[in-house]
């Protein structure tokens, strides 16, 4: 080999270098498309994408199912496309998956995507995959939704004279000697997994989460002639997801050998 040529080949084997390496594609880098799970409580749509965020839903198993809606924002230069999937692992009755898509269009504004999904009770994940020609690879979001049932425990209760409280029977009578000062209020006590609102009594508005309880004061201290009297409290509940509860709460306080009138108290 002549030196020029020698020479010539340094500089060639030089020049060369290799190529770079791949980068990993991240979900929603191409074209920042969005995906939000949402189901209604109290009457707004619950964001489950949110971190920290509760739902709750009645049971698959004795009441109707959880409205699932996915809506699927595009990013600045639309979606050519999707392909969508909800995967339900706890649904009542065995995992579910569903789908929704639309492969020929190109969307420039949100499209939604609605699912029915029974719930058990306890915790159940929602995961909804989503891919297009848009970007590569696929993009997930997960949610949680509470299964739960309202349950309760409602009691009359009447002040004591040592102070102490006694749960009146439902449509029973107490007796109370009528000098002593006594007091009538009502507990309700939230023993299921899903919160309620009383309207209209003392916490109107307030939550009632699990395991608390709502207690309102009905008479305040009084001598018992003053409290005597046949009370009849309707009482109305309502959870997160539309149902409720209605009753009344029925009892007599009374002072033995006396005769009060049948007056009904709200």
């Amino acid at each position: 080999m002549s030196p020029t040529a020698w020479l010539l080949s340094l500089l060639l084997i030089g020049s060369t270098s290799a190529a770079p390496p791949e980068r990993t594609w991240v979900p929603g880098e191409h074209g920042g498309t969005s995906i939000h799970l949402s189901i209604e409580n109290w009457g707004d749509d619950v964001d489950l994408s949110t971190p920290g965020v509760a739902a709750w839903a009645h049971l698959g198993a004795n009441g109707p199912t959880t409205h699932v809606t996915v809506r699927i924002e595009p990013g600045p230069d639309g979606l050519q496309g999707f392909y969508g999937r909800l995967k339900a692992p706890d649904a009542f009755g065995g995992p579910m998956v569903a789908y929704c898509g639309d492969e020929w269009h190109h969307i420039e504004s949100y499209v939604l995507c609605q699912f029915d999904v029974p719930m058990t009770r306890g915790l159940n994940h929602l995961t909804f995959d989503l891919q297009s020609a848009s970007f590569e690879g696929m993009q997930s979001q997960s949610g949680i939704v509470i299964g739960a049932r309202l349950e309760m425990v409602p009691v009359l209760e009447v002040r004591n004279g040592d102070g102490s409280w006694s749960s009146m029977p439902s449509g029973g009578t107490i007796e109370l000697p009528g000098m002593q000062t006594s007091a009538l209020r009502y507990r309700i006590m939230n023993t299921g997994d899903i919160p309620f609102r009383a309207p209209g009594a003392c916490q109107e508005g307030g939550t009632v989460w699990p395991y608390q309880q709502l207690l309102c004061t009905l008479r305040s201290p009084r001598p018992v002639y003053a409290l005597a009297g046949e009370y009849r409290i309707p009482i109305e509940l309502e959870d997160p997801v539309g149902g409720g509860a209605s009753f009344l709460l029925e009892g007599t306080v009374a002072v033995p050998g006396v005769a009060f009138p049948r007056t009904q108290h709200p």
